[in-house]
């Protein structure tokens, strides 16, 4: 079940096209020995998906949707949320906090947080008009529920952080997840091969469960202000310039903000096309408006602004 949160979302307008395959919505049970899947895939039907069910729809509102969208400074002011001192400021970001004042209400999409909700709870106590949504199909409402009560969130906090301990995917399926060899990694992932982490699944990782997607569409904000993303290595893919879906959604969404944190060691041992996936990356979101602000002294973290109109190469192959 949904957090309760997510049901004061407003609901979105348009419905999916009747032909379309429904998005499915994935929830978290036990892993059952011998599933395969792909977490690149898993993140990339998200858009493909999206696509299909909206893709008339994303279509007929470009017009509306960029001329409405708001453009940033390329030196907007910029603030570091989140981060564990302790510990070498883990789960911190920097974004243009100016932009989250702009609307009546903003929007965050936080894809991918693991253990950490340092910058979610930043982001809903500095502005008072954010709603953060968190997806992770890796940890359960209850352990989000715990990392919540470490924060020591109030009961107003709460009701504008919503999480979603599902992923996004196009049918029923299962993942295995691989842990890492350092003890001190939590995090699962689900791309097999990755260096240091171990090469047979982890048993206790999730089993995945579908929604539809009408389930999902009312229930969750038409617009997003800021998309980050912190995807164990899937982001290659997921901006990938073959990915029609992700452009087109960039293209008419109007979100001013997109965070990536790169995993290019998890690429770096693969083909040598693939070290060039952070280039491709940049160059799809330039295509749509977007130019880099800020990169992190790790050189993994990536703020991009949107500072211009989408160019025709944004949706064009």
């Amino acid at each position: 079940q949904a957090s309760k949160a997510a049901g004061s979302a407003r609901r979105r307008s348009g419905a999916p096209r009747s032909d379309a395959q429904p998005l499915a919505l994935v929830s978290m049970r036990p892993w059952a020995q011998g599933a395969s899947a792909s977490f690149t895939l898993f993140w990339m039907s998200l858009w493909h998906e999206v696509a299909a069910a909206y893709g008339d729809d994303i279509v007929a509102s470009d017009a509306r949707s960029i001329n409405s969208g708001r453009l940033l400074s390329s030196n907007c002011d910029v603030a570091v949320y989140g981060g564990t001192p302790s510990n070498k400021n883990y789960g911190a970001w920097t974004i243009c906090p100016s932009d989250l004042e702009a609307g009546s209400t903003t929007n965050i999409f936080s894809v991918g947080i693991g253990g950490d909700i340092t910058f979610d709870m930043s982001i809903v106590r500095r502005h008072r008009k954010a709603h953060v949504w968190c997806f992770d199909p890796t940890i359960s409402k209850q352990q989000f529920d715990q990392l919540l009560n470490k924060q020591n969130a109030s009961a107003e906090e709460r009701e504008r952080i919503s999480f979603f301990p599902f992923g996004l995917g196009a049918r029923d399926d299962v993942m295995p997840m691989y842990k890492s060899e350092n003890p001190k990694i939590g995090s699962l992932s689900a791309t097999p091969g990755l260096p240091g982490y171990r090469p047979a699944p982890y048993l206790n990782a999730p089993l995945l469960q579908v929604h539809t997607l009408a389930w999902i569409a009312t229930r969750q904000p038409h617009q997003v202000d800021l998309l980050k993303v912190d995807v164990e290595g899937a982001e290659f893919d997921v901006f990938s310039p073959q990915n029609a879906a992700i452009r087109r959604w960039l293209y008419s969404a109007q979100v001013s903000q997109v965070l990536i944190e790169f995993h290019d060691r998890f690429i770096r041992r693969r083909t040598r096309t693939e070290v060039s996936g952070r280039a491709a990356v940049t160059t799809v979101l330039r295509n749509c408006g977007f130019l880099k602000r800020h990169i992190s002294a790790s050189k993994e973290e990536v703020l991009f602004v949107r500072i211009a109109r989408p160019t025709p190469q944004c949706v064009n192959d």
